[in-house]
């Protein structure tokens, strides 16, 4: 948006919709916001490209990951892009997650996120613990857990999927 590129923004959440129109506001980028699910929103248009980014496609089962690619399919120009980061299956089971501790202090407030990982070889998911701590003025105001199950693919199974659904792979990249 801030290069003049005309930008059409989807979440399922309402309230980072809301958040990406003020921060677009704010900075004067022109955009489309919708509250919209990426396995069947419709937009009568084509894009040049799809960008998924934040390991959104990760959080998609088999299923919904299916009818995700053939929406984006649906929705690209013949030669359009589809850009999204993955969990690496090579990575995820050769370094294997671990326990990860942030503590984050900003003024008064203090945010303690313990991300505990369970990982199931058989359904190529890793479960991810969340349990958060919020302080403030040196006292716990909250505390919750929350799981996310990410899927993790392996390249070339990745490729075959994206294939058989009509796309050419131009590239997959490492993350160093």
């Amino acid at each position: 948006a801030k290069k003049n590129f005309d930008v059409v923004w989807i979440d399922k959440s309402e309230t980072a919709i809301k958040i990406a129109k003020k921060k677009a506001r704010q900075n004067d980028y022109p955009a489309k916001f919708f509250v919209e699910n990426m396995t069947n929103f419709f937009f009568n248009k084509k894009f040049d490209a799809c960008i998924s980014m934040f390991n959104s496609m990760c959080y998609l089962n088999n299923t919904d990951f299916t009818k995700t690619i053939k929406n984006v399919k649906h929705h690209l120009k013949s030669k359009g892009l589809f850009i999204f980061d993955f969990w690496n299956g090579n990575a995820v089971t050769h370094v294997k997650p671990s326990l990860r501790v942030k503590d984050i202090t900003i003024k008064n407030e203090r945010i303690i996120r313990i991300a505990t990982p369970k990982l199931n070889l058989s359904k190529q998911t890793c479960g991810i613990d969340y349990h958060c701590i919020v302080i403030s003025n040196n006292k716990i105001v909250d505390e919750f857990n929350e799981v996310h199950t990410h899927y993790y693919y392996f390249p070339n199974d990745l490729k075959n999927i994206l294939e058989q659904h009509g796309f050419k792979v131009l590239k997959i990249l490492p993350i160093n």
